[in-house]
């Protein structure tokens, strides 16, 4: 159901989004970088989306329409 990967996403984006990186916990100790970032995020929706019908495989950040960061496990 595409709503509720919207809603997923748009919850774990939240948590980042017009933030003050180092000031999130999630980066006290690790720099927000884009790779970081994607590790973060691929986490975080890998807890709210996991179930046994369906997995997160991969997340991708853009830094611009070029450079790309992927996470996966």
């Amino acid at each position: 159901d595409f709503r509720v990967l919207k809603d997923r996403v748009k919850e774990a984006l939240a948590e980042i989004d017009h933030c003050d990186l180092n000031q999130v916990d999630a980066f006290r100790t690790a720099n927000p970088t884009s790779e970081n970032i994607a590790a973060y995020l691929y986490r975080e929706l890998a807890c709210r989306l996991n179930t046994d019908r369906h997995r997160v495989a991969r997340v991708s950040v853009h830094e611009t329409p070029e450079t790309v960061s992927t996470y996966w496990e």
